[in-house]
């Protein structure tokens, strides 16, 4: 059993490891998503899982990437929604049959997927995503450490799609500000352009001072 217990735990630092190498090597987030999705389900011997984004400004839930169920169209989350994962933030939530909160689309992914540990993804009081993990080989229980594997993955993760989010924005803000400059380039060939041709204008139509 000892010997079980050590393969287990170097298995586990392995899979940290790897961890690390997706989020150093992927380049755009979807990569991340894909790479993490992979390991975490690898790790805990489950088949069916997601990463969910939340977008804040139009308060919608979209797939960043799923593995055995197909993705479903973004949709909103409820209220009570919002306010479970508010409540375990730092938290995981094991579910069960009876979870009023679940309702909609999201409902019948988790009925299809088989869903039974919900990791909120939040930065500081910002929700991004949610990570979903269906039920494992053998429809075996979750152990402590499987548990605490999610949340060590669920907390790189949540790191990741901030950076991500950090990136996107300062790329935003630098193509506005590239398109603000190109604006007040044109504008001012514009206004040169006016200039010179009023300048030529100008000559071409002054009376000259002739003694007759």
């Amino acid at each position: 059993m000892e010997g079980n217990g050590t393969d287990q735990l170097e298995y586990y630092l392995s899979s940290l490891n790897e961890l690390g190498e997706v989020l150093i090597d992927a380049d755009r987030v979807e990569s991340v998503g894909t790479g993490i999705l992979r390991l975490t389900l690898g790790t805990i011997m489950a088949s069916k899982g997601a990463i969910f984004l939340y977008n804040n400004q139009d308060n919608q839930i979209s797939f960043l990437s799923t593995r055995g169920v197909e993705p479903c169209d973004p949709f909103k989350p409820s209220k009570a929604f919002l306010e479970k994962l508010e409540k375990y933030r730092h938290e995981h939530v094991l579910l069960n049959d009876k979870e009023k909160w679940i309702t909609g689309r999201f409902k019948k992914y988790v009925a299809q997927s088989k869903t039974k540990v919900v990791l909120p993804l939040y930065h500081k009081k910002n929700l991004l995503g949610v990570l979903c993990i269906g039920e494992k080989f053998m429809r075996e229980e979750y152990s402590s450490v499987d548990i605490n594997i999610l949340e060590i993955i669920a907390n790189h993760l949540t790191k990741a799609l901030y950076n991500y989010q950090l990136i996107n924005n300062v790329e935003e803000k630098t193509t506005e500000i590239n398109l603000k400059l190109l604006e007040l380039e044109t504008l001012f060939d514009i206004s040169v352009a006016i200039s010179s041709v009023s300048v030529s204008y100008t000559h071409l139509t002054l009376p000259t001072n002739r003694e007759v």
